[in-house]
Order: structure tokens, then sequence, then C-alpha cells
């Protein structure tokens, strides 16, 4: 199991770098056409953002820890380890049940934008925004996760804050 999930994320990093790739390479081809052969490029911008926003979710959806993420954690890391873990319990249900509610109301609207494309390249909304819902499951499959490890014999480990670990590396 460790090792199709180790492949699993290898893969998904291949395809988020050949998304940001693609990307860059569409910002270079343009700031050449555009401004080396004054010949702007109309494809290429709209390239550059249908990846970048595919990029971001696909990211997020798959590589990012919880840790990765910006968060404001100021009471929580000030707070007991009980504590810490009825917070994150608390978070955890709220992101899941959040996002879960909203997933059929985000593929209703998925849908109904199929029905328009993008100006230039023609590229039909549905498949452009797609990768929202993909991450929107992902997001309630980590929160799933999430309340299972607090929930689990091994929930300290879980909780720790940055705190924590800068201080057990220091002793």
């Amino acid at each position: 199991m460790a090792a199709l999930v180790k492949n699993l994320r290898r893969a998904a990093e291949i395809v988020a770098v050949i998304c940001f790739t693609a990307m860059f390479a569409g910002f270079i081809l343009q700031v050449v056409m555009r401004y080396g052969l004054n010949s702007p490029l109309d494809w290429t911008q709209e390239l550059c953002i249908v990846l970048y926003l595919f990029g971001v979710f696909w990211t997020a959806a798959f590589l990012l820890k919880e840790r990765d993420h910006v968060a404001f954690t100021v009471i929580y890391d000030h707070a007991p380890v009980r504590a810490r873990r009825v917070m994150a319990a608390i978070g955890a249900i709220a992101i899941g049940v959040a996002f879960a509610a909203d997933l059929p109301a985000a593929w209703d609207y998925i849908a109904y934008m199929g029905r328009q494309t993008t100006p230039v390249m023609r590229l039909r909304f549905d498949l452009v925004f797609g990768i929202f819902l993909i991450f929107m499951v992902a997001v309630v499959w980590r929160s799933g996760l999430t309340l299972r490890h607090l929930l689990g014999a091994n929930w300290r480990a879980h909780v720790a804050s940055v705190a924590d670990i800068q201080e057990e590396e220091g002793k």
C-alpha cells in the first residue's frame, strides 16, 4: 500500500510540474511575442490562466500536507494538548461537512458552466472548473482522515504544533 501511495504521489508531482512548466513556457512565449516581435498571442494568456487554476487546485488537493497550508494557530499553539485535539477535531468536522454539503451545488454549477467556453481556446468551462470539484472531494477525504487520526491511539502526533516540533528537535 505504501508503494502505491508513493507512486500516486509521484504521478501527482509529475502532473503539477508539467502544468507549471507549460504555464511558464506560455508566459515566456507571450513575453517574446509581445515585446520581442510586437505580435502578441491571445491564447497564451488564456492558457496561463487555465493552467494556473488547474495547478493550484491540483497541488492543494494532492501534494500539500495540512501543515503546508496557511493557518493562524496563535491560540492553538498555546492550548493544552487535549484542547488542541478538540479544536483540530472541530475544525476537521467543520471543513469536511462544509465542503461535503457544497458538493452538489458545485457539481450543478460546473455542469451548468459546461454550456459555455473560454473566449479564445474554446475550452468548455466544465473542464476548466472540474478540478475544483476534485479539490473539494480531496478536502472532504483529508478531513475524514484527520478526524480518524485524531480519534486513533496516536493522536498526539497529529496535534503537535510547530513550537512542539522545534522544542523536540532542540532537545
